[in-house]
């Protein structure tokens, strides 16, 4: 399984903050089997309403962002090692400064990035 994680590593609080992705850029992350529950779960993180009200400095959120395979196939349904650019938007504590980042988004295991790990 995969999660998706927004940081603020800044040292104050960022309110308002959204994520997000061109529609043909979400599909990208998708394998040809993906149903479309497990494409609604990845898409949800990039609507309109899926806000972090308030990100302290310092804080990570976690959320679910889908899996290699679906428990009822072995096809996988997302596309590992896919990139994508996201853009990240904030506004500071005073809401009178918006701030907009485009990074980049890759499906791929945080431990063991080169491909495996020892045990």
């Amino acid at each position: 399984t995969f999660h998706l994680i927004v940081a603020n590593p800044g040292n104050r609080p960022a309110i308002n903050v959204t994520l997000h992705a061109e529609p043909d850029e979400i599909q990208k992350l998708f394998g040809p089997s993906t149903s479309s529950k497990n494409r609604a779960l990845v898409e949800s993180n990039f609507e309109e309403g899926a806000i972090i009200p308030l990100l302290r400095n310092g804080e990570k959120l976690e959320t679910s962002f889908g899996a290699m395979t679906a428990p009822e196939s072995d096809d996988p349904w997302l596309a590992y090692g896919e990139t994508i650019e996201i853009t990240i938007s904030y506004e500071d504590l005073d809401r009178k400064r918006k701030y907009y980042s485009k990074i980049p988004l890759k499906i791929y295991a945080r431990h063991g990035f080169g491909g495996g790990i020892w045990s």
